[in-house]
């Protein structure tokens, strides 16, 4: 972490006094964000382990278990578990501010204004979902973080030719944090590498591409259907670990019984099914100009494409999302799955311009000529940042008040 800061502090970049204003909006919003606790979700997630075999979800547990080896505390204390959180979080946060500024770095000297413009508000958009997200109460330590910082790992290793095999790993380490990442934040990955594969036509990218999908595939069909063989016998063990590490000893019981017993807990899920159908109408509502305009640009993309290999290139951009589509029909997790669909087109449409795409910065350039004439919508784009945090079963602040005052009014058919 210091040394992170130490590079933050001291950059001789024309960025410098973005990545200082970036440095200090994301303080802020991690202190006021900030609730001091830590879910029992998420700290029982603290005592899952490869200990106990190469089962899902287990590798930030692992890690966990090898620093209460490693130094003389015992880390399963929930105070012990609290300073972890407090600290691997804002390292986690100066990352992010050490990504932005990486990013920026990769910008030619003859670059744009207007694009220079358009990848600050993209990353400042980026860094203040992602700080407000995993600094509240909800999502504080919970493992979705991990799953992005091993995509934006991956993301700056596919921005050199040199490091690009890096992204396989990572991916495949973000599935370990989680196996849901194969549905949430793979799909970054795997469209940047399949840009190169259609822009590049180099057999090593087409080889990269099928290599990280079958390894990334590979790892989520062990975790789902294959890891869980063994739960009984270490239950008692498990069930220790989590109630030691959890606050008052009340440890997050759904979460042993899938992840350790392999008992299927979908049933009790069921009441917050149509809770979440109606928030997720409140919100796409709330976002519907921006679903138009992300539709409208990669639309326009793919006809101005010249040939086969773009229009397919920009048409998997576009549809990339969709490999949310899965945990939006059989899971209740919405904040969490909003969260990785707003990062997916942030950072695919932030690495098309790092790449010199010029249809792509052509097409944003117009967005950013009519967003300057219409200063409101520059407002409303605002406004629809800062109703994070996104949280988990309730999309977010604004959707659960709004589903709460329509259940309570009984509109909506309730």
């Amino acid at each position: 972490m210091k040394r992170i800061l130490k590079k933050i502090l001291l950059i001789d970049s024309k960025f410098k006094n973005y990545i200082y204003m970036l440095l200090m909006m994301d303080v802020v919003t991690f202190i006021t964000n900030y609730r001091g606790w830590v879910r029992s979700y998420n700290t029982t997630m603290l005592a899952l382990s490869y200990e106990y075999g190469f089962t899902s979800r287990s590798l930030l547990g692992t890690l966990y278990h090898g620093l209460d080896k490693i130094i003389p505390v015992d880390m399963f204390q929930y105070n012990n578990a609290m300073i972890f959180a407090n600290i691997i979080t804002a390292v986690f946060v100066l990352y992010l501010v050490y990504f932005s500024y990486l990013c920026l770095n990769k910008n030619p000297e003859n670059v744009s204004g207007k694009t220079i413009m358009v990848q600050e508000y993209i990353l400042l958009i980026f860094n203040i979902a992602v700080v407000a997200t995993f600094t509240y109460a909800y999502n504080f330590l919970r493992v979705d973080f991990c799953m992005i910082w091993m995509t934006l790992l991956a993301f700056t290793a596919l921005m050199n030719e040199k490091t690009r095999w890096l992204s396989l790993p990572f991916a495949a380490l973000g599935v370990m944090f989680h196996q849901g990442y194969v549905l949430m934040y793979f799909n970054v990955i795997l469209i940047i590498q399949f840009y190169f594969w259609m822009t590049e036509k180099k057999k090593k990218n087409a080889i990269l591409f099928f290599s990280t999908f079958i390894i990334g595939s590979a790892l989520f069909l062990w975790f789902e259907l294959f890891s869980r063989t063994n739960g009984a016998e270490i239950y008692d063990t498990v069930l220790r670990e989590a109630t030691n590490v959890s606050y008052n000893g009340i440890y997050h019981t759904t979460l042993l019984y899938h992840e350790v017993l392999g008992i299927d807990v979908s049933g009790a899920e069921i009441e917050f099914v149509y809770m979440n159908h109606v928030q997720l109408m409140i919100y796409l509502l709330i976002i519907a100009p921006v679903i138009i305009m992300l539709e409208k640009l990669f639309v326009n993309l793919v006809k101005q494409a010249e040939d086969l290999r773009e229009k397919l290139k920009y048409l998997a951009m576009g549809l990339g999302s969709l490999t949310i589509m899965p945990d939006l029909l059989l899971k209740i997790d919405y904040g969490r799955w909003i969260m990785s669909v707003e990062a997916y087109y942030l950072l695919v449409i932030l690495a098309s311009i790092l790449l010199r795409d010029e249809l792509m910065i052509n097409a944003i350039e117009k967005i950013y000529d009519g967003i300057k004439k219409r200063p409101w919508i520059l407002l409303y784009f605002t406004l629809v940042v800062l109703i994070v945090p996104y949280m988990d079963v309730d999309v977010d602040m604004i959707a659960k008040g709004l589903q709460r005052w329509t259940q309570n009014h009984g509109i909506l058919f309730y």
